[in-house]
């Protein structure tokens, strides 16, 4: 028996935004079919309780996670914030380890935010106590942007940051058995995983690209993954049709990076789930590109249904666009908003990603970005800068900040990595009040 596990989350702050262990539940998928069974356990997954723990869901998949008040890191001692568990409690975990049939011939554990690496420690040594004999794997994004730190502190037996052939020869030493879970990608038309893993399918996932074929600056989509590769479009519907009959969802969120670069597949994917009489909502948080917004893809976006609309301008200023990786312009926003509001979509259902905190950034700068959004007619979404390591822009927010920004706790957004005189929390909390009152 294979285990998969998604650990917890420690954070100041969190919001399950649609997420889903998309990585695992492709490797559950893969066990499968080379005859393993497979066990998920995921620590943020709110269905183990009934009540959900008493947060507030919303119908779309979305909502708030539970969470305990944990004692914060010393490093961060003086950040005037509560620091939190975010997930099923403890208990619950270790009922789900000992309600086990057997034990695991491998543990995997993935991994997101660099700085949420105390939730991987905290995880793998609780299943260390259960499994002392059993080999823990850790994968995922912390286990690739900083493998060093993961071999060090993870407590993993193995660390695997690639998508390397030699991984199979790895898990074949381990289980005695030939195993083939890494490979050429261009020889699958579709990114498979088991949605039978989960307690309740509360979304379906859409995911028809991996990668992006921009290079920003403050991204590591290239370094996660470093060829841009699209799915057969219809086979990602046929996928996603096949799901919605089966589990009766109807909320489908797009995981892509780069959804709306490959027009011609996205064209397609939305037509034929028009075509196919099905009323959905379409969710995306992962920012669609606006260059790509054309007439043609804004009235399929309202035919087919998108709920939840976000975009990535991050800043308006055009030396930073171009410096950045020119992944947009001001004309390609203004252009892509038309358009959209030539189909009816309202400002407030238009949300726009700005980036606040950025290395040397100044409010004003801030501030002008959130104006132009306002004022071409669409809805501001402060996010705040989190450096990211083996992108470009983190040589340059190490040159910004005082923290340590080799340390990971120190790359969480919500502490303001990159504050400094020009842009400071209380310039932060000011815009954020702004945009409450506007929109409250």
């Amino acid at each position: 028996m294979i285990l998969l596990i998604n650990p917890w989350i420690y954070d100041f702050a969190a919001y399950d935004m649609w997420m889903m262990p998309l990585g695992l539940l492709h490797l559950g998928y893969l066990f499968k079919k080379q005859g393993f069974e497979v066990k998920l356990i995921d620590l943020l997954d709110v269905n183990y309780d009934s009540n959900f723990f008493g947060v507030k869901r919303k119908d779309t998949g979305e909502g708030n996670l539970p969470y305990q008040e944990v004692e914060k890191p010393k490093l961060l001692k003086d950040i005037p914030r509560r620091y939190k568990r975010y997930g099923i409690p403890e208990e619950i975990f270790i009922k789900e380890l000992e309600s086990l049939s057997e034990k695991p011939e491998a543990i995997l554990v993935t991994s997101k935010m660099t700085y949420w690496y105390p939730g991987v420690v905290k995880t793998i040594s609780i299943l260390k106590k259960y499994f002392p004999e059993t080999k823990i794997i850790l994968g995922g994004t912390y286990a690739k942007l900083l493998p060093q730190h993961a071999k060090k502190f993870s407590g993993a037996d193995i660390v695997i940051s690639d998508e390397f052939m030699e991984n199979n020869r790895t898990l074949t030493d381990i289980l005695k058995k030939d195993i083939k879970l890494f490979g050429d990608l261009s020889e699958s038309q579709l990114y498979e995983i088991d949605l039978n893993l989960l307690l309740n399918v509360r979304f379906l996932p859409l995911l028809s690209t991996l990668g992006c074929p921009f290079h920003c600056t403050y991204c590591a989509s290239r370094k996660m993954f470093p060829s841009f590769h699209s799915f057969s479009p219809e086979q990602v519907v046929n996928q996603l049709l096949l799901w919605s009959e089966k589990y009766g969802v109807k909320d489908i969120t797009i995981f892509d990076d780069a959804f709306s670069v490959n027009t011609k597949n996205m064209k397609k994917i939305l037509n034929q789930l028009i075509k196919s009489g099905e009323k959905f909502r379409i969710h995306s948080p992962n920012a669609l590109h606006l260059r790509y917004i054309d007439s043609e893809i804004a009235e399929l976006m309202r035919k087919v249904g998108f709920y939840t609309i976000r975009f990535g301008l991050e800043s308006a200023d055009e030396e930073f666009q171009v410096s950045s990786g020119n992944k947009v312009s001001n004309s390609d926003f203004l252009k892509a908003i038309k358009n959209l509001h030539q189909q009816g979509f309202k400002p407030e259902e238009i949300g726009i990603y700005i980036m606040a905190g950025l290395p040397f950034q100044k409010k004003e700068d801030v501030w002008r970005t959130l104006k132009f959004v306002i004022t071409a007619g669409a809805r501001p979404k402060i996010v705040e800068y989190s450096p990211v390591p083996g992108t470009e822009m983190f040589e340059k927010a190490k040159q910004c900040s005082f923290f340590n920004l080799d340390e990971p706790l120190f790359q969480n957004n919500t502490i303001l990595p990159c504050r400094w005189d020009g842009f400071t929390p209380d310039d932060l909390e000011e815009i954020k009040l702004y945009l409450h009152s506007l929109y409250s």
